[in-house]
C-alpha cells in the first residue's frame, strides 16, 4: 500500500501546484499534432480546427515546442465544441505513448517495474493536471491506480478519461503490450452508450464506484 509519507509527499506537491499560475504549465507540441490527427479522423480538418486566436500555429511545425495551459485548453474547448464527442478525452489518450512526454518516456522506460514506472508519472500528472490527485496501491487483492478528480463538465471528463486511457496505454507499451485490465471504475453514472469505454480498456467497466480507477491483478504491480 502506498506510504504515508508518499501520500502526504503528494499532497503538498499538488497543494504547491495549485497555488502556481496556471499560465506557468506547459504542454508537448505533439499533443496539438494528436488532435489534429484526431480529429481528421471525424473529417474535421486542421484549417478549421485551427481557428484559434489563442492558439500559436506555427508551433505544429517545432517538434520541441511546447504549448502554454492557455492554449492547450482553448484546443481541448475547440475540439470539443466541433465534435460534441464525450469519448474525445479516451480516443486521445490511447493514442498517447512514451515519446509524447519525451522526459516521462525516459523515466518510465528505465524504471524497475511498473509500479516505478507509474510513480515516475505522477509529477508529470501534477504538473500538467494541478487539481488531479494519482495515487499509487500495490495491494494484496489487487494493483490500483486511482484518479481523484472533480468531474463537473465535459471539460473535465475529457481530461480525466485522457489520463486514466493515457496511464493504461503506456502501461501497456512498457509491457511489451500485455498489461490486462481487470476492471476500471467511475464514479459517475453510465453514459448512454459504453462502447467506447469498453474499447478503450478492453474490460468491464463498473460505474457508480467509490472511486475513478484502473484495478490490475495484485502480481502486476512487479511487472
Amino acid at each position: 500500500m502506498a506510504s504515508q509519507k508518499g501520500t502526504r509527499d503528494a499532497a503538498d506537491e499538488q497543494s504547491t501546484l495549485k497555488n502556481e499560475s496556471v499560465s506557468e504549465i506547459q504542454f508537448p507540441g505533439n499533443l496539438a499534432n494528436l488532435l489534429v490527427d484526431l480529429l481528421s479522423v471525424d473529417g474535421i480538418s486542421a484549417e478549421t480546427f485551427l481557428q484559434i486566436d489563442q492558439f500559436d500555429k506555427t508551433k505544429l511545425d517545432d517538434a520541441n515546442a511546447m504549448h502554454t495551459s492557455q492554449e492547450y485548453i482553448a484546443l481541448i474547448r475547440r475540439a470539443l465544441e466541433l465534435t460534441n464527442d464525450t469519448t474525445l478525452g479516451l480516443r486521445l489518450g490511447v493514442m498517447i505513448n512514451v515519446a509524447t512526454y519525451a522526459d516521462l518516456g525516459v523515466f518510465a522506460m528505465t524504471a524497475p517495474t511498473i509500479v516505478d514506472a507509474f510513480r515516475e508519472s505522477e509529477p508529470f500528472i501534477y504538473q500538467q493536471f494541478p487539481f488531479m490527485v494519482l495515487e499509487i496501491l500495490p495491494e494484496s487483492d489487487a494493483f490500483r491506480v486511482r484518479f481523484i478528480e472533480q468531474t463537473s463538465s465535459m471539460f473535465d471528463t475529457f481530461k480525466l478519461d485522457m489520463v486514466m486511457s493515457c496511464i493504461n496505454a503506456i502501461a501497456k507499451f512498457l509491457c511489451g503490450g500485455e498489461f490486462p485490465l481487470r476492471e476500471v471504475h467511475y464514479q459517475f453514472d453510465a453514459p448512454a452508450c459504453t462502447e467506447a469505454h469498453v474499447e478503450a480498456f478492453g474490460c468491464p467497466i463498473v460505474w457508480n464506484m467509490k472511486y475513478h480507477q484502473l484495478v490490475y491483478e495484485p502480481e502486476q504491480a512487479n511487472w
